[in-house]
C-alpha cells in the first residue's frame, strides 16, 4: 500500500498542478462588434457633406462608450452635375451599399473567416469644372464585445485611419501627360483614388484574456497598383495603391477583418521541473516494486 501511495503521488500531483494552470483558460469563440465610420479632414473645392453620423455612443451588449466618429460625414459629393446621373460622390456604407448611417454591426468567429465590414463607394459622374475632391480621411472606431462565452470582456473602441488622395481628372486628358489619360485608357479619362497609408493594414495585437492573445487582421479588397503616371498625378511615389474609376462607373472598396488567437498559457519552467520530478518519482516507485 505504501508503494502504491508513492506511485499515486508521483503520477498525479504534477498533473493536478498543471490542470490548475490551464483550467481557467477559456477561449472567447465569438464576438459581437460595432464599427462607427466617417469622413473627416476633407479637402477640395465645393465639397458637400450630405449625411452625418448621428450616433453619439456605442451601445453593444450593455457597454456604452463615446463614439469618436459622431458628427463625421458618411457621404461626400462635389461638382455641378453635367448629366442626369448627378454629382460625383464618395459614400461609406455596409458592403451591400444600403446602410449609410455610419454604424456597421455584426458578429465574428474567433480564428474564423474574414467578415465583411464597411465599404467605400465612388460614383464617378461627369461634372462641370471648378470643383472637386482632393483628399479625405476615413476614421473607423471598432468595439468588440465577448459574446461566447459572455465574459464581459471588451476590446476598444479601436480607432484606425485610412488617408485618401483623389484626382478628379480632366476627361479629355491631362496637360502634364500630353493630353493622355493617366492609366493609358481611352478617353474620357477615369478618376484616380490612392490610399496613402497602406501600412495600417498590418496585424494589430488587441491583448490577452485568460491565456489567449487576440489579434485583429484587416483586409481591403479592390486595391491595386494604379501605375506610375497615376501615382505622379496625385503626387505619390511610384507603386502606390488605390483604384481607378471609369467615367459613369462605380468602384467599391471593401474592408473586412477577422480575429486570430495564440495560446499563451504555456507551463512555466518551474512547472516543467516539477513534472520531471513527478515522473522521476514514478520511475523510482516502479523500480522498488520490482525488487
Amino acid at each position: 500500500m505504501k508503494t502504491m501511495n508513492k506511485l499515486m503521488l508521483g503520477l498525479f500531483v504534477p498533473a493536478a498542478l498543471i490542470a490548475s494552470q490551464t483550467a481557467f483558460a477559456a477561449k472567447i469563440t465569438q464576438w459581437s462588434y460595432e464599427n462607427e465610420v466617417g469622413f473627416f479632414n476633407t479637402t477640395g473645392t465645393a465639397v458637400a457633406v450630405n449625411t452625418i453620423n448621428t450616433h453619439a455612443t456605442f451601445d453593444l451588449l450593455g457597454n456604452t462608450v463615446a463614439n469618436p466618429a459622431a458628427g463625421l460625414a458618411t457621404t461626400l459629393s462635389w461638382g455641378t452635375a453635367a448629366t442626369a446621373s448627378g454629382k460625383s460622390k464618395f459614400r461609406i456604407s455596409d458592403t451591400g451599399g444600403v446602410n449609410t448611417t455610419g454604424k456597421i454591426t455584426g458578429t465574428v468567429i474567433t480564428d474564423g473567416a474574414f467578415v465583411e465590414d464597411a465599404s467605400l463607394f465612388h460614383n464617378n459622374f461627369k461634372i462641370n469644372t471648378g470643383s472637386g475632391l482632393t483628399g479625405t480621411t476615413i476614421r473607423g472606431s471598432l468595439l468588440l464585445d465577448a459574446l461566447v462565452p459572455a465574459t464581459g470582456d471588451v476590446f476598444g473602441p479601436l480607432t484606425g485611419f485610412f488617408k485618401l488622395v483623389f484626382k478628379e481628372t480632366n476627361n479629355n486628358g491631362e496637360g502634364s501627360l500630353g493630353g493622355l489619360c493617366a492609366d493609358g485608357a481611352a478617353k474620357p479619362c477615369p478618376d484616380i483614388f490612392v490610399l496613402t497609408n497602406p501600412g495600417t493594414l498590418g496585424p494589430q495585437v488587441l491583448g490577452t484574456i485568460m491565456g489567449f492573445e487576440y489579434t485583429l487582421n484587416l483586409k481591403l479588397s479592390g486595391l491595386t497598383p494604379v501605375g506610375n503616371q497615376g501615382c505622379a498625378l496625385v503626387e505619390q511615389a511610384s507603386g502606390c495603391l488605390g483604384f481607378i474609376t471609369p467615367e459613369d462607373g462605380i468602384r467599391q472598396l471593401d474592408v473586412s477583418f477577422n480575429i486570430t488567437t495564440k495560446n499563451t498559457n504555456v507551463p512555466e519552467p518551474g512547472m516543467l521541473a516539477l513534472l520531471g520530478l513527478g515522473l522521476a518519482g514514478l520511475g523510482f516507485s516502479q523500480a522498488r516494486r520490482r525488487k
